[in-house]
């Protein structure tokens, strides 16, 4: 059964995504109100396929509302995941792993993204703005592969 993913948004406009009663971590947009909103994990839980791909439903479409495209309820269908990546790495002096679902015409562009994202976010930024990617692959192969 396809998990329900519900968005709830907080005091200060940050976009809460759980599953069931459980958070798993936020939408947002790095670069300002003109920017897609990406997903940023914030749970150490494994998530399946099925609950994945449902993050990335509402990540689709959020973005859509976002730029006026949404389809109305009774045409609404599955978004599509073919422009979503799946992209690990960290930045220079971190231990652990980032996992991020990217939106991107390309891999280039999942990595562009990616890179920008881990900047951003972490607490241990590189002097020279390094990033190493461990993983990378289109959510739909991750998700078939249960990476």
């Amino acid at each position: 059964m396809k998990p329900v993913v519900t968005l709830i948004t907080d005091k200060v406009g940050m976009i809460n995504v759980y599953i069931g009663d459980a958070k798993f971590g936020v939408f947002d947009q790095i670069d300002g109100k003109e920017s897609d909103y990406c997903w940023f994990p914030r749970s150490t839980e494994k998530l399946s396929g099925d609950a994945i791909m449902a993050i990335g439903e509402k990540l689709n479409e959020l973005n859509a509302e976002r730029k006026g495209e949404a389809q109305s309820e009774s045409t609404k269908v599955f978004a599509d995941v073919h422009n979503l990546f799946l992209v690990s790495g960290r930045v220079c002096g971190d231990d652990d792993d980032t996992v991020h679902i990217v939106s991107g015409n390309d891999i280039g562009d999942a990595v562009s993204t990616f890179e920008e994202q881990l900047r951003h976010d972490s607490r241990y930024p590189d002097e020279n703005g390094q990033v190493y990617i461990n993983t990378l692959h289109p959510l739909s192969y991750a998700i078939d592969q249960h990476i």
